[in-house]
């Protein structure tokens, strides 16, 4: 005898079907289909359209349940007379906000597309989700990965930029370096009030005669014979500007 009654109450059971609603967010719109079961009925928004009644199956699309004030925020009334099943689909690409979900209790899936949220025999007033576009999850997260790049660039500009003055640095200290060695080359061979000229001549482009004769303590006619020399051994030229004289090292060629 309980053997056959409990036979029964499964049937019973089996028979009888949970009212269950399923809310698609697409944009700023919900797709709402709802499939009725012991007697049920339908509450609908104010605003609503291409409302479909098939027997016990009715669907409407809304936007009286997307609210947007930062995030996204979707809004469920009772859209049933009674306590009913809700799966919630969220649009492609968008997350939940710090779990801010109401009310408590329901599970959490996904289809591969859109994440899908479910309660089972809800009688609260309101069902309210708080979600966002995954892009903006990581907002945060590409804007330091952008400033670590432009980082990494600018301190790559930097070091290219040290790095060539450091060569610039080099190549003056080896001019100057050749500068100075070809001039002690110059002067090497040199002696007496000769070597004197040209070191003098090395510090000063050009000179005057007279400049040379002041400086070296000589008589011009001493100075005369010792600049002549120093052209006829190619080391230094003379110009005449008048009854004066420029003497300055010849160039190296």
């Amino acid at each position: 005898m309980r053997f056959e009654l409990l036979i029964v109450l499964v049937c019973l059971l089996g028979f009888v079907s949970a009212t269950s609603v399923t809310c698609i967010i697409v944009d700023d719109k919900v797709l709402v289909e709802v499939e009725l079961s012991n007697g049920a009925s339908v509450i609908l928004p104010e605003e609503y359209s291409l409302l479909e009644e098939k027997g016990s199956e009715v669907s409407f699309i809304t936007r009286d349940f997307i609210r947007k004030d930062g995030e996204w925020i979707f809004v469920l009334p009772r859209v049933v007379d009674l306590d009913y099943d809700l799966e919630v689909y969220l649009p492609q690409g968008y997350v939940l906000v710090d779990d801010l979900v109401y009310p408590k209790g329901y599970e959490i899936s996904s289809d591969g597309t859109s994440i899908i949220l479910e309660w089972r025999d809800i009688d609260k007033n309101e069902v309210i989700v708080f979600y966002e576009g995954f892009e903006n999850s990581y907002f945060w997260f590409w804007v330091g990965i952008t400033g670590l790049v432009f980082l990494g660039i600018g301190f790559f500009v930097l070091e290219k930029r040290k790095f060539s003055n450091k060569i610039k640095k080099l190549n003056r200290e080896n001019k100057t370096k050749d500068r100075g060695a070809k001039k002690e080359l110059v002067s090497h061979n040199l002696f007496g009030d000769e070597k004197r000229i040209v070191e003098l001549l090395a510090k000063r482009k050009s000179c005057w005669m007279k400049y040379l004769v002041r400086e070296l303590g000589i008589s011009k006619v001493m100075c005369t014979r010792k600049v002549r020399s120093l052209v006829e051994k190619g080391i230094v030229e003379k110009e005449n500007f008048g009854r004066e004289n420029r003497v300055k090292l010849r160039r190296a060629r």
